[in-house]
């Protein structure tokens, strides 16, 4: 339950930076096919490490993982404009920044940070990832 909800707040604040920005998202496992082809968007993806148990109780456990927002660009309009929106992101998502729903609270654990852009023949991709970690108690 902890991965889903933890996905949810992730990607409810996705939604309004991308909002702000006048972008589209591409969400898991939904079909997407931008309105514009020539426009910049957003890719999300929970890529969650192993839970940690850290009591002998298992009560205690540790949600930790990567959220990666993949900037799309098409190929060959440059590398400012998907820059720019990566810098958005980075900025929105600082470390510390706790999620909260009800009693649950995920929070970005480290300053998020760029990868190295892949360009291709169709795109120019520039990952943001963005360590994110909950604890909880059960029972």
């Amino acid at each position: 339950m902890s991965t889903t909800l933890i996905t949810q707040l992730l990607e409810t604040k996705l939604a309004a930076i991308a909002s702000s920005l006048g972008l589209e998202i591409a969400m898991e496992n939904i079909p997407f096919k931008p309105k514009d082809s020539r426009a910049v968007y957003l890719r999300s993806h929970i890529l969650p490490a192993k839970t940690l148990g850290i009591d002998i109780a298992g009560a205690l456990q540790v949600f930790r993982g990567v959220f990666q927002v993949d900037v799309v660009a098409p190929a060959g309009s440059g590398k400012t404009k998907a820059g720019e929106v990566a810098d958005s992101i980075l900025k929105a998502f600082p470390a510390g920044l706790e999620l909260t729903s009800g009693e649950f609270t995920a929070y970005i654990e480290s300053v998020p940070y760029r990868m190295r852009p892949l360009p291709s023949d169709t795109r120019y991709l520039i990952p943001v990832n963005i360590d994110y970690r909950a604890d909880t108690v059960t029972g």
